[in-house]
């Protein structure tokens, strides 16, 4: 409940023109957002780009949320988007996966493993390599993806299996 209650507060806060309660909620939720934007971009500039964009147009179109509840993935659709825009605008697909320093010898085995995967996943098409991010990178539902990307649920279920099973014939074995 107490999530609900703020949501509502942070909604009507910038119905009110006040801005400093979305500023703080986006602090909050800085590292899942980062994750996510970081993923598509690849560029800690152009992530702060793509935030800099999505407060923009989430405090410019505030009036147009429907629903309060709805407000989270109505920012990340929006973010979504701007990622989508400047990628575009560049003309360059890029996507990322931190590499933790180890001193275990399994280290560059496991940097090998996860260089295929994202050498297998720069060669799916952006729309089946969506599904992948959002579901197994950012970790929403395939009913979260459905309501993100505005789009029937069936449809999330049917890009992210082809995707997947593109990834396993790029990567020659079960992904």
């Amino acid at each position: 409940m107490e999530v609900k209650k703020d949501i509502s507060f942070i909604v009507k806060s910038l119905k009110k023109g006040k801005y400093e309660v979305f500023l703080e909620w986006l602090d909050l939720n800085k590292d899942k957002l980062y994750r996510m934007c970081f993923s598509y971009v690849k560029n800690n500039a152009d992530v702060e780009d793509v935030f800099h964009n999505t407060a923009i147009k989430v405090i410019e179109n505030i009036q147009k949320l429907k629903s309060e509840e709805a407000f989270e993935k109505w920012v990340i659709s929006i973010m979504l988007n701007e990622c989508r825009k400047l990628l575009r605008e560049k003309k360059k697909v890029l996507i990322s996966e931190e590499i933790e320093v180890s001193s275990e010898i399994n280290v560059l085995a496991e940097q090998e493993e996860r260089m295929d995967l994202i050498n297998g996943l720069k060669k799916i098409d952006e729309k089946h390599k969506e599904m992948i991010i959002l579901k197994y990178y950012s970790g929403y539902s395939q009913k979260e993806i459905a309501e993100i990307l505005d789009i029937p649920l069936g449809t999330v279920k049917t890009k992210l299996f082809r995707g997947l099973k593109m990834l396993r014939d790029i990567l020659g074995r079960e992904a």
